[in-house]
């Protein structure tokens, strides 16, 4: 077997396709995040890029909701549910758990775009939980295991990125 018909059996594998069959998850093709992560690292290995993908020095800079990395966008049009209800996006939910008031909370669940909720959750004319320097990492954790766990497309497409470091890159936000 050549060395492209590897990396194409790899690939389909770590999609959860049977190579033989093009039978999908069905077909009980394993897709633990382990197996996904070393058939990509394997793919990567084998197409040359391996080196730089599985080391911690890879850097992966994203911050719009378009192009290859896009979906790794707090504002990517990805709807999470969490606390028994529809969130947008993650940004909505990170930026109404900024406040006691279930009322602000609301008005940001329910801004039509994630722009609109980051507006919102910036507005310092409501003051926002005394705590929330101390939980703000866990709020967004939670947010982002919703996404990935609740997208399983978006799941495979992180773990495709491998040891990469991951880096939201604004000019304004070092923090990320």
């Amino acid at each position: 077997m050549d060395k492209k018909k590897v990396i194409d059996v790899l690939k389909n594998l770590a999609n959860g396709v049977d190579p033989e069959t093009g039978l999908g998850n069905a077909s009980g093709i394993p897709v633990s995040p382990m197996v996904v992560r070393a058939l990509f690292n394997a793919v990567l290995l084998l197409e040359g890029e391996g080196d730089s993908h599985t080391k911690k020095d890879h850097r992966i800079e994203f911050y719009r909701t378009t192009g290859q990395y896009g979906f790794l966008s707090n504002f990517s049009k990805y709807p999470i549910f969490l606390d028994e209800k529809g969130w947008p996006t993650v940004e909505h939910y990170f930026q109404a758990k900024k406040f006691e008031s279930e009322a602000v909370q609301e008005e940001i669940r329910q801004a039509l775009t994630a722009k609109d909720a980051a507006n919102l959750g910036r507005d310092r004319r409501k003051p926002i939980k005394q705590d929330w320097e101390d939980i703000k990492l866990y709020v967004m954790k939670e947010a982002l295991r919703a996404k990935f766990g609740q997208h399983e497309n978006l799941r495979q497409k992180l773990l495709a990125t491998g040891c990469a470091e991951l880096v939201e890159h604004r000019k304004n936000d070092r923090f990320w």
